[in-house]
């Protein structure tokens, strides 16, 4: 696609195509700047030795303390309870939009978006996954992993973060 710059009054933050600044932000402002609704930025828990969590699942990578954790809404799935790797929130907020529904989960420490497809809605309204409660589990491929400071860290395959950017 043509290049587009991601930016922030005054300054030109990264400069790419539509698809790279969206999948591969360069840093946090840029990951909040694209897509609608927003991309959920989310403190991940590290431990002593530098292992990152997120609602207290394990993800098999490192990083620092301080690391942020961002989850595109496409990038959420509504789940059976007890699904494992789920977690569960209450619904804070849903927006239906016809061809999707937009949900805001919230738990004591989170708060997520998610968009849920109509056919996906349909399914969960029909096995009884829908109320005040629900679960979902999300695509950790498409987590992605900014520093302290707010800049993108890649994932390596052995589970390491490094600086990139």
């Amino acid at each position: 696609g043509t290049p587009r710059r991601g930016c922030s009054p005054g300054e030109v933050l990264q400069v790419g195509p539509p698809d790279e600044l969206y999948q591969r932000p360069a840093n946090t402002r840029v990951a909040a700047f694209l897509g609608s609704p927003r991309i959920n930025l989310l403190d991940a828990d590290v431990d002593a030795t530098g292992r990152l969590s997120l609602f207290g699942l394990p993800l098999g990578m490192t990083g620092e303390q301080g690391s942020i954790l961002g989850l595109r809404p496409e990038a959420i799935a509504l789940a059976a309870p007890g699904t494992p790797g789920s977690v569960a929130g209450r619904v804070a907020s849903s927006e239906d939009l016809g061809h999707e529904t937009v949900l805001d989960l919230q738990a004591a420490d989170w708060r997520l978006t998610l968009r849920a497809p109509a056919q996906t809605m349909a399914a969960a309204r029909a096995e009884g996954w829908l109320g005040d409660e629900v679960s979902v589990v999300f695509d950790r491929a498409k987590l992605l992993v900014f520093d302290a400071s707010g800049r993108r860290v890649e994932t390596e395959a052995r589970g390491a973060c490094r600086r990139c950017c």
